[in-house]
């Protein structure tokens, strides 16, 4: 199944993100504070802390995203033990790139699994390959592999699941598939849709009788409700709050931004994320339903599979935002289509090839485009910088600096030598930036260092933000910035 312009891709795709790590940017955002329950978990597991292991398994918030955190966390500590590190405290944080390093591993599994799915459908392998590469030219799949977060990781899951549900087997696959999805879906909860579509998929494609069909759909369900009701059981006899209605209300806090958006967010956000890509992956669609349209026999094996599943995904995230407004969409939620519509867009793209006008020529200029259009987008994650980073480097270059916002509304976080009321220096907008109510006057003075702020990558803005939120931050400065109040503005 493995070929060699696979291995290519994915040595090249794990290249790019060892780049994107050492850039830095891990720990920016609040999520990223969920990495960190790893390391409590195992020390209470080390030291048989009955209450403290129980304290994260019973958690609602991602409960698996803290056993597969495991792994890392004692890989990072292994080396700062070797590097005799270990006894600084924060030096598991400063390092915290090995960590992110390793997790980012998660996504260029999601573009391996992507080429094994496709093979196990039916696929041939320039198929799968076109698959695979079109999973590792999205910026999506690319820019988030910086951070230690449980998103890569589930959707990993999820594929993997897909990957082995795909080749016809005993009830016990079955099993395996559903207990996959459970475990994925306690890895980020808010990756339920794409669990859902893949247990759809397995339950309908599998071989056999309607009798057969309806066992398999229970054995699937059955294993994948396994660990929830496991951890509720736990719960209970633990004389804990049941961990389903935990869940439930861990769900209802999932409201930053507006529901009404659910329809065309996932547009937008995968616009400014891919850009030409996303004309790609329309293009797919539309040949699908075009071949579809006119009874082209071999659409029903493979292509109107993936249309469905992705469909089926668009019309959950539909339903969860504008009909019974429970789950606002985000732009880390609209990632779970990616991997259909590359299954979707690889199968056209196959297609095309018997078509006698499509030739080589024709397949090396687009495959220039997309190498292009990818260097474009993945450009902007790579230039990134972050307000930790930055703090880091200010604290070190200046003895007092006082820190404050252009906008109103996120809390001011203040971790540099600071004195407030008699710094000449002042730090502008280094840190994350959430709720934006306003805006704020900005401090005279010159401006000696400024570079841009992470949510002025467009795609960021998709992550809770309303479009009042998003108005406010297009038009205001929210560089960061260093300032001396001491001398005049020159720019």
């Amino acid at each position: 199944m493995f070929s060699r312009p696979l291995g290519i891709l994915l040595a090249a795709s794990f290249g790019l993100r060892v780049i994107l790590v050492l850039c830095g940017g891990q720990d920016y955002g609040s999520d990223e504070g969920l990495y960190y329950c790893s390391e409590w978990f195992l020390h209470h597991l080390v030291n048989a802390e009955l209450e403290g292991i129980l304290d994260f398994l019973l958690t609602p918030t991602n409960t698996g995203f803290i056993l597969i955190g495991c792994v890392p966390t004692i890989i990072h500590t292994f080396i700062l033990v070797v590097f005799g590190m270990e006894t600084d405290p924060l030096s598991f944080q400063e390092t915290a790139w090995i960590s992110a390093l390793i997790l980012s591993m998660a996504s260029v599994a999601c573009i391996g699994l992507i080429y094994a799915v496709a093979r196990r459908s039916g696929a041939d392998r320039r198929e799968a390959l076109i698959a695979a590469f079109l999973m590792g030219s999205s910026n999506s799949i690319f820019y988030y592999s910086r951070h230690l977060l449980p998103y890569d990781s589930a959707m990993a899951l999820a594929l993997l699941a897909l990957w082995i549900g795909l080749r016809p087997g005993s009830m016990k696959r079955a099993c395996i598939c559903g207990f996959l999805t459970g475990l994925a879906f306690l890895t980020y909860n808010g990756y339920w849709i794409i669990c859902l579509t893949v247990l759809m998929v397995l339950a309908l494609r599998g071989e056999g009788s309607v009798r057969k069909t309806i066992i398999r759909t229970i054995v699937l369900l059955s294993s994948f409700l396994a660990l929830p009701v496991f951890l509720t059981a736990t719960s209970i006899f633990a004389g804990r709050m049941p961990y389903v209605v935990a869940l439930k209300r861990f769900a209802g806090t999932v409201t930053q931004g507006e529901f009404a958006e659910g329809w065309s967010l996932p547009w937008a956000y995968l616009w400014h994320a891919e850009h030409g890509l996303l004309l790609v992956w329309l293009a797919g669609l539309m040949f699908v339903i075009w071949k579809s349209a006119i009874g082209f026999e071999p659409v029903c094996k493979r292509g109107l599979l993936w249309l469905t599943s992705a469909v089926s995904i668009y019309i959950l995230l539909l339903l969860g935002s504008i009909v019974f407004q429970k789950f606002v969409v985000y732009g880390r939620s609209v990632r779970q289509l990616i991997p259909f519509l590359c299954l979707i867009t690889a199968w056209g793209m196959a297609q095309l090839n018997k078509e006698r006008w499509f030739r080589e020529r024709q397949w090396l200029l687009l495959m220039v485009g997309l190498v292009t259009q990818s260097a474009f987008n993945f450009s902007g994650p790579l230039t990134q910088k972050f307000p930790r980073d930055i703090r880091r480097w200010v604290s070190s270059a200046y003895d007092s600096v006082s820190q404050e916002l252009t906008v109103q509304g996120p809390p001011l976080i203040t971790d540099l030598k600071s004195r407030p009321q008699a710094s000449r220096y002042i730090m502008l907008n280094a840190q994350y930036l959430y709720p934006i109510e306003g805006i704020k006057k900005t401090p005279p003075g010159k401006v000696l260092f400024r570079t841009s702020h992470p949510l002025e990558f467009l795609p960021c803005q998709y992550e809770g933000y309303t479009p009042i939120e998003r108005s406010i931050i297009r038009t205001t400065d929210i560089s960061i910035r260093l300032i001396d109040t001491h001398a005049a503005d020159l720019y």
